[in-house]
């Protein structure tokens, strides 16, 4: 859940709860799905590193038994390996299985390359004003 802008969230992977302050506002991201970035100290809190980008609830499907596996070999590999030591090898996992889905479910991988953005028309208006503002004109 949230309260303004702090999501309280449990790591998907560990179930580690934590309390992350969004600078930016929660964003679309609606409760069970899953939010893919870094969490950082910053300050009093934590937030995210960049920008988060998500898995929407019906697209998580099997990403924690991949993620399993992974860790299955990774410890049998790296018998002392941490959590973070095995995140920071393979969190491009949840990369592939994100653009995997997009793919399966018929969506553009990103929301900036999705030409039924809602703030498409905002971008344009807002790029013109820009130009208009710089003397430049198009």
């Amino acid at each position: 859940g949230y309260d303004g802008q702090t999501l309280h969230l449990r790591d998907y992977l560990t179930g580690a709860e934590l309390d992350v302050y969004a600078s930016n506002g929660r964003g679309n991201v609606d409760v069970g799905e899953v939010i893919l970035a870094r969490v950082v100290p910053m300050r009093e809190n934590q937030q995210f590193s960049t920008t988060a980008a998500y898995l929407p609830k019906d697209e998580i499907t099997d990403v924690k038994e991949k993620f399993a596996a992974a860790k299955e070999q990774f410890l049998a590999d790296n018998p002392d390996g941490t959590h973070e030591q095995f995140m920071r090898q393979h969190n491009v996992l949840f990369i592939h299985h994100a653009l995997a889905e997009a793919e399966r479910v018929g969506r553009p991988p990103v929301a900036r390359l999705d030409p039924e953005r809602d703030d498409d028309a905002v971008r344009r208006a807002t790029r013109m004003l820009a130009r208009r503002m710089s003397g430049r004109r198009r």
